[in-house]
């Protein structure tokens, strides 16, 4: 389509490890194209490869919006899964702007965190990440932002498919050693992780373990662990609980640091969750109440849990957040993005 040359654009990439997509708005708000690419995880392709898939998902979404490519994007918001530090993201800004003047007069990155927030709320609140790993981001609504977790299976990633995997199968190694009796039949997770691996023996498993493959590992959550639990397994009922105590625990650690009212009486703490984890909601509800709020120093009286739209993409919140950089409030109507799932209230 013929779009006018006198408009401003903006564009916002959502960025992870298997893929990215950008939208580019116009200064209505109107979505006027989007585009698909590869991962934008500079920890897996490296900075210069990032940098030109980025302008490679601006340059395809121009030509599909009838954009001449040497038109600047008034704003370019990077929300990019592994772009955690300052010094880092700054890094990034300035080299796409060097090699790739055209693709945009300003660009800001920042966090895959910041992003889904951003496209739930521009009032304050929480973002907690359940995936192949877990990530939890709090957003003040006077600015300020505070993270827990996010560091990878080695350190943290509770609650995501592959803290479920490893615990499940640990219990079951365990048992099987005799160094801790699990208070569960582990015969269905040995079942389905011989299965799932094709192991013949249990020592098998090393060889998968050497050589690691993190997203393999963390879908047995869902191919095994989550069909576990629906069939009423005791062991998957149980370990999808524990995943739950701490995903809330990741809440529980930030309401010291929440600020400007956001915990004041009639007032619902927003909290979106994003991953695949949350479709198992009923299994991981027991224990997330337990998590959020058993020890707390200020307990959380009224929060709702948010899930995304089929239509949202974090590279909404990404757009709307680095036209704001610039001092340009886009129309955004975060409501058609997200609906609620739960709501707690003491």
């Amino acid at each position: 389509m013929a779009v006018s040359p006198e408009k401003m654009y903006f564009g916002g990439i959502e960025g992870g490890g298997t893929g990215s997509n950008l939208v580019l708005i116009d200064e209505t708000g109107a979505v006027v194209a989007r585009s698909e690419g590869e991962s934008t995880n500079q920890w897996l392709v490296g900075l210069d490869k990032t940098v030109e898939r980025i302008n490679e998902l601006v340059e395809v979404a121009k030509k599909k919006a009838g954009i001449p490519l040497e038109t600047k994007l008034k704003s370019l918001g990077l929300s990019l899964s592994g772009a955690d530090k300052r010094e880092e993201q700054k890094e990034m800004e300035e080299k796409l702007v060097a090699r790739f003047p055209n693709a945009t007069e300003a660009c800001f990155a920042c966090n895959d965190t910041v992003g889904s927030l951003e496209t739930a709320t521009d009032k304050g609140g929480i973002v907690l990440i359940a995936g192949t790993g877990s990530n939890c981001l709090l957003m003040n609504p006077c600015g300020s932002m505070y993270k827990c977790g996010g560091w990878g299976h080695m350190l943290g990633d509770e609650g995501s498919a592959f803290w479920i995997t490893h615990r499940a199968v640990k219990i079951f190694f365990n048992h099987d050693d005799g160094f801790e009796i699990s208070p569960f039949p582990v015969d269905y997770i040995q079942k389905e992780l011989f299965a799932y691996f094709d192991l013949k023996h249990k020592q098998d498993l090393l060889t998968h373990l050497y050589g690691f493959n993190k997203e393999q590992y963390a879908k047995f959550c869902g191919k095994a662990i989550v069909k576990g639990a629906e069939m009423g397994d005791a062991l998957c009922l149980h370990v999808l609980e524990e995943a739950g105590v701490g995903l809330g625990k990741h809440i529980k650690a930030l309401i010291p640091k929440m600020e400007c009212g956001m915990l004041e009486k009639d007032k619902s703490l927003k909290i979106l969750c994003v991953g695949s984890v949350w479709k198992s909601w009923d299994f991981l509800k027991n224990g997330f109440l337990e998590g959020i709020s058993n020890g707390a120093a200020k307990p959380i009286k009224d929060f709702v849990l948010l899930k995304y739209r089929p239509c949202a993409k974090a590279s909404f919140g990404a757009t709307w957040w680095a036209a704001k950089k610039i001092g340009i409030a886009l129309p955004a109507d975060h409501d058609v993005m997200v609906e609620e799932f739960f709501h707690y209230k003491a």
